[in-house]
């Protein structure tokens, strides 16, 4: 069963060349001095032409510039309008491991999420398979790599009856916090 979700994700991964998109994006973010979480929503414009140029431009009907997230082949790169720094934060893949950008921000991640990465073989063979928490649902979790700069943990929820993606989790090397 799991196979046949690996195999179907995958070819379907492969079929998508590009994307243009206006997507609605909900936001929920924790206060870090304790309060309530705070929740929005967003909108923005989302382009992908596979395998590495990605650029995702977030918006809200108040603010037309709220965040820029993008890669390409080279590079990957953010800015936040609410970052004090003031800048484009940029990060070369091969010097990833030595930099200490926030790693929620990297572009191969809402690309996975979306369901545009193919699961390799090596990648299905050491995930463990669990029973989901809602009935029907079995959990994919995929240690982290031996890279530095993607040693983060991976958990794929997939619905049982349609073999579809529902859910996907990232969390950091610790397996207790939640990233994305």
């Amino acid at each position: 069963r799991i196979d046949a979700f690996v195999r179907e994700h995958s070819q379907n991964a492969r079929l998508i060349k590009t994307i243009k998109a206006k997507p609605a994006i909900g936001l929920t973010a924790t206060d870090p001095n304790g309060g309530d979480p705070r929740s929005a929503g967003l909108g923005g414009h989302l382009m992908v032409v596979q395998p590495y140029d990605f650029k995702l431009h977030v918006e809200s009907k108040m603010t037309t510039d709220l965040a820029d997230i993008g890669s390409n082949k080279k590079e990957f790169w953010f800015w936040l309008k609410d970052n004090p720094d003031k800048q484009i934060f940029r990060c070369a893949y091969g010097d990833l491991g030595k930099s200490d950008l926030p790693a929620s921000f990297q572009p191969d991640w809402i690309m996975t999420a979306m369901g545009l990465k193919p699961i390799t073989r090596d990648e299905a063979a050491s995930a463990r398979i669990l029973p989901g928490e809602q009935s029907g649902t079995t959990i994919l979790k995929f240690p982290p790599s031996s890279d530095p700069a993607s040693a983060y943990l991976r958990e794929m929820v997939v619905d049982d009856a349609s073999n579809r993606l529902v859910e996907y989790r990232v969390y950091d090397r610790d397996g207790k916090t939640l990233i994305g």
